[in-house]
């Protein structure tokens, strides 16, 4: 009787074990099963690696991701020391003036006037590069003898003899500035720049929005309105005048341009303007 307790009790611990041993077992078998699945992500991570590489070697450059924001220029803007000099200057690349009409003017190369400059952004779905810029100005002029005078100084306007009358003050937005700089990668030849800005310069004292710059480039051939050939803004004292230095040049007008590097930081352009 007790022998057959005893195999009795020993049946029963049998069956109450064998199913802990299956689920540890099962439980073994799952992680074997989520170890391969995580080997085998891992190598198609590597092989995703491995052909995103051989994708950036034949495109020669890796863009960045759609809608990104950048803190450079796209890298399709490769222009060497030597041609970057020629384009700018030192001279010009160190200036800091309040009108910043040089960021504004045209280059030879298409070259920017800061190899590294932030702002630019990627076009949803598009290859170009988009900035968006500008500037609040605000002017108060008082004039304690003359009636006549606005918020530029014209030496044309003022009256001789000289008039005595009651003094003029005049607060104006006119000088207030909106831009849309446009870099487009075209093929073989580098890259296009669109550049629109508009100021409130409106015609007889009013703050109508202006045109002041629309024009494309590529490479050295320029369409388009900006300033005229004949004039050279990084020539150009710093003033608060909205017309600019009295003695210069201050013309923007629609043109055809072409542009000639001449070595040593000389260079030369022809142009076909509206007079």
């Amino acid at each position: 009787m007790r022998q057959e307790q005893q195999i009795l009790c020993l049946l029963l611990a049998v069956l109450l074990y064998s199913p802990r041993l299956s689920a540890q077992e099962t439980e073994k078998t799952q992680e074997e099963t989520i170890r391969n699945l995580q080997t085998r992500m891992d190598d198609l991570r590597a092989e995703m690696a491995k052909i995103q590489t051989e994708l950036d070697g034949i495109h020669g450059q890796k863009l960045p991701r759609t809608g990104s924001i950048v803190s450079t220029r796209p890298p399709v803007i490769q222009l060497t020391p030597e041609q970057q000099h020629e384009a700018v200057g030192e001279a010009t690349a160190e200036h800091e003036t309040f009108n910043e009409d040089e960021s504004d003017a045209p280059r030879l190369y298409n070259a920017p006037l800061e190899p590294e400059e932030p702002g630019f952004f990627l076009l949803p779905g598009t290859r170009t590069m988009l900035r968006l810029n500008g500037s609040v100005r605000t002017d108060f002029i008082y004039d304690p003898r003359l009636t006549t005078l606005g918020d530029a100084f014209i030496p044309s306007s003022i009256p001789i003899p000289s008039v005595s009358g009651p003094g003029n003050f005049l607060a104006s937005v006119r000088g207030s500035r909106a831009m849309a700089d446009f870099l487009i990668p075209v093929g073989d030849h580098g890259v296009a720049r669109t550049f629109i800005q508009l100021d409130f310069v409106g015609p007889n004292g009013t703050t109508a929005p202006r045109l002041r710059h629309f024009y494309g480039q590529l490479d050295n051939a320029l369409v388009g309105q900006t300033f005229t050939n004949f004039m050279d803004p990084d020539a150009f004292a710093d003033t608060l005048d909205t017309q600019g230095a009295n003695s210069g040049v201050s013309v923007r007008v629609p043109q055809v341009r072409y542009g000639f590097g001449l070595g040593g930081g000389a260079s030369a352009y022809v142009s076909l303007e509206v007079p």
